[in-house]
């Protein structure tokens, strides 16, 4: 019974580390990024869906 509990304890562990682990990589995606220059409107151009609607 303490085998058991002692391979399913390891188990466990490289289970919640593989978890981690993926965690850290894909977190990257969700990392706040410092608006640039493209957070102004006014830098992209005419818009393409209407290209009579280049009023400001």
């Amino acid at each position: 019974m303490t085998g058991s509990a002692v391979i399913g304890g390891m188990l466990l562990a490289m289970i919640e580390g593989v978890g981690i682990l993926v965690t850290r990589f894909t977190s990257d995606q969700f990392k706040p990024q410092a608006p640039g220059e493209m957070s102004d409107p006014s830098v992209l151009g005419p818009s393409v869906l209407n290209p009579d609607a280049n009023y400001q």
